[in-house]
């Protein structure tokens, strides 16, 4: 007796019940058809309807600018993960040609759009490890990623551009590629090959193929990364070798000359602000929304807990980035680009940064940015920055479990601020009201920091030395 007819047999209302059940989704099929995936089921094998993908991509891309980028950037990653998870083909074929080809054809915004599938890719990454913890043997399907599509694509568009013989088709192309091989999307392995073939036309003395290579490496030149790009790329050898050739024209000529002279001598256009920004690269401007801009209402209360993730990941990096490098004037520009709420959490974001670092002197310039007068003026003239330090002195009990010094190192913070010992002794009681025991040492210590100071700068009348980065 098979299976079903016991199930019909014993449990009748049971069968009646599910009689008009669909599930919503299937390992076998969905919607709109049977799905790619082939033999045993998996848990992360789940349908995605190929026309609904096309639209709800396409509405996310027309909305993308600057300023809302990590709200579009955040639902367009997770949209390419739930096509990774499809293991569909034609889902993963649709997304990747619809975030290239707009990267391609856009040539106002190209570095905007590799920056969305930087985005893309450290999205996957996180999730695949993610299912790693919970299934170790899990390595997902390498040859079906968006990094391994969108490699392929980069090939299967530049033989079409090439034999379409449109000029601008394929220098917009090369330039997006280029802007994709600066943010890490791609491998100087994977491009090497094009760089050889536009030299090869260049030899023979196209023209065209000269500009098409100086737009592929201008972004190379002037990224912070450019000298392992180009060394991985043998650029300069390349470029050497095409002007060994005789018969080139004069522009030809000019071109490669003057394009070997930016690889042997690059110089990036703001190699400090892009190291700084290299623990997660966004723009300033992302999270300043001027309230009467049309772009704001792409900001609904729907999208606060999305954005507010991003935003907490962006202000842990900026926190680490300004304890590795201490560059006060860069983190000046970051809080002149944000919003007060924002502000305060970068704020926060630094204090625990410090803490659990366990480095003094990063508490040291973490407390001395309230004696910055640019950057105590954000604070409200210093309110909102006195406010942070209270709600990080309720939590410092908490903190001392995980930190055995947090309290000699939030005495470092409150001591560099250069507040008055009366005004950092009442701060100190208010927020500490019901540990008082720790709030006398945590006074003491700062009574002693000032003390030791006195001690060590008799004559020095200024309390401490200003910083302005």
């Amino acid at each position: 007796m098979s299976f079903s007819s016991i199930l019909e047999d014993r449990f009748p209302a049971f069968i009646d019940a599910m009689s008009g059940f669909t599930p919503l989704l299937s390992p076998a099929k969905s919607a709109s058809g049977p799905t790619s995936s082939k033999g045993k089921w998996r848990p992360w094998s789940m349908p995605v309807d190929s026309s609904m993908l096309s639209r709800t991509l396409c509405g996310y891309l027309n909305k993308l600018t600057g300023r809302n980028f990590n709200v579009i950037a955040y639902r367009i990653a997770r949209l390419a993960w739930a096509v990774e998870l499809s293991e569909d083909r034609s889902a993963l074929d649709i997304f990747v040609r619809a975030v290239f080809l707009r990267g391609a054809t856009d040539e106002h915004r190209q570095d905007l759009y590799a920056l969305l599938c930087q985005r893309i890719v450290y999205t996957l990454e996180t999730e695949r490890s993610l299912w790693r913890k919970v299934d170790i043997l899990h390595i997902g399907n390498p040859f079906q990623s968006f990094e391994t599509a969108i490699t392929l694509l980069v090939l299967d568009e530049f033989n079409r551009e090439r034999g379409s013989h449109i000029p601008e088709g394929l220098e917009r192309l090369m330039r997006f590629v280029g802007e994709l091989l600066v943010h890490g999307v791609l491998a100087s392995t994977d491009v090497s090959d094009i760089l050889v073939s536009l030299l090869e036309g260049v030899k023979r003395n196209d023209e065209h193929l000269a500009v098409v290579t100086c737009r592929f490496l201008s972004p190379i030149t002037a990224a912070f990364n450019t000298l392992h790009i180009l060394q991985s790329l043998q650029a300069s050898i390349l470029l050497e070798q095409v002007l060994k050739e005789d018969g080139l024209s004069p522009k030809v000529r000019y071109l490669m000359m003057g394009m070997l002279h930016r690889v042997s001598y690059p110089a990036p256009l703001d190699s400090t602000r892009q190291r700084v920004d290299l623990y997660y690269p966004i723009a300033l401007d992302e999270y300043y929304i001027d309230e009467d801009d049309d772009d704001a209402a792409v900001l609904s209360d729907g999208d606060d807990s999305e954005n507010n993730e991003w935003m907490q990941r962006d202000c842990e990096d900026w926190a680490k980035a300004f304890l590795l490098y201490y560059d006060y004037h860069h983190l000046g520009d970051i809080l002149h680009s944000l919003r007060p709420v924002h502000r305060k959490q970068l704020l926060h974001c630094l204090i625990s940064a410090a803490l659990y670092s366990d480095d003094v002197m990063g508490s040291g310039c973490v407390g001395s940015l309230y004696r910055i007068p640019r950057i105590r003026e954000l604070y409200v003239d210093g309110r909102l920055f006195e406010e942070t330090l209270q709600e990080e002195l309720t939590t410092l009990q908490d903190v001392l479990l995980d930190v055995p010094n947090a309290m000699q190192l939030m005495a470092h913070i409150l001591y560099s601020t250069s507040l008055n010992a009366t005004k950092l002794k009442t701060m100190i009681d208010s927020s500490m009201a019901s540990q008082s025991i720790l709030a006398g040492m945590l006074t003491s210590e700062v009574i002693r920091l000032e003390q030791r100071y006195q001690a060590e700068n008799p004559v020095d009348e200024d309390k401490h030395i200003t910083h302005e980065g």
